[in-house]
């Protein structure tokens, strides 16, 4: 909206790295279903005021238990990625989106076993964000999104519900097991391999896809948050904050929060001195 009155747009071709990411579900959540009226949307908010904690809590996190980006340290610790095939394609330590984006379909399945799923059951092992929650962990998924985990006794089990070649699962499996024992993986060269996928039961989630999931740009501003055309002058009443306000870079889980709020009360401010008493 900014740009069709003439704002101008800096680092939209600068974009955050592609993450590995679950996608959306193929139907609507049950919240997604609910009406948005006001009054209804209203009404919401009275009985979420009514509930215990406790409830809001469960109902949170069965909605926001995240389909976004599993932790990096999934791979870290031992976890592998393997393609629609069955088969690992690249060192899972070293930007496993951009090789998971040249995979047939652009699809991954995460494969790990009961002692990882024990790790990430518990702070500080987490397999993603989730809003309102902070962390998701394997139990959460299991819980709120069967669809995207599988566990059985056997990794066949486990696989045959969830991935197109359970046999080569397998297979490939027992190859990464073999590197872990030898401490050397001769296929991709990655280290450290972790503990092997060796106890039962065995999980497999997936499908996961390579996403671009943010620009960093924006509308450019100046020092008070006041958006500039094209020639660098000021659109007057026309304020820009927090991510829409492209060019503040910054990384870490939380801190374009920080950024929206602390901007955002500022650009207000500011544009508060223009409107008459």
């Amino acid at each position: 909206m900014g740009s069709e009155v003439g704002g101008r747009l800096v680092n939209m071709t600068v974009f955050k790295r592609p993450d590995i990411r679950f996608p959306p579900a193929k139907k609507k959540l049950w919240h997604e279903l609910l009406p948005n009226s006001r009054f209804l949307v209203n009404m919401y908010a009275a009985g979420s005021s009514l509930l215990p904690d406790s409830v809001i809590t469960t109902i949170a996190k069965g909605i926001l238990t995240t389909r976004g980006a599993p932790d990096f340290g999934m791979f870290r610790e031992g976890a592998i990625l393997v393609n629609n095939r069955g088969e690992r394609f690249t060192d899972e330590l070293k930007n496993p989106h951009q090789a998971l984006a040249e995979q047939p379909e652009y699809q991954g399945y995460i494969i790990f076993d009961s002692k990882f799923a024990k790790k990430f059951s518990s702070w500080p092992c987490f397999v993603s964000t989730a809003a309102g929650v902070a962390y998701a962990y394997v139990q959460d998924y299991e819980r709120d999104t069967p669809d995207i985990i599988s566990k059985g006794q056997t990794l066949r089990e486990a696989a045959a519900r969830i991935h197109p070649q359970p046999d080569t699962v397998v297979r490939t499996v027992e190859r990464y097991n073999s590197f872990v024992e030898k401490q050397g993986d001769t296929d991709f060269g990655r280290s450290p391999l972790g503990d092997g996928i060796v106890t039962p039961p065995f999980y497999v989630m997936g499908p996961a896809m390579a996403y671009i999931g943010i620009t960093w740009g924006g509308l450019d501003v100046d020092s008070n948050f006041q958006v500039l055309n094209e020639p660098g002058q000021v659109i007057p009443g026309l304020f820009s904050a927090g991510r829409n306000a492209g060019g503040l870079m910054m990384m870490g889980h939380g801190l374009g929060l920080a950024w929206a709020l602390t901007s955002g009360r500022l650009a207000g401010k500011i544009a508060a001195r223009s409107v008459p008493a």
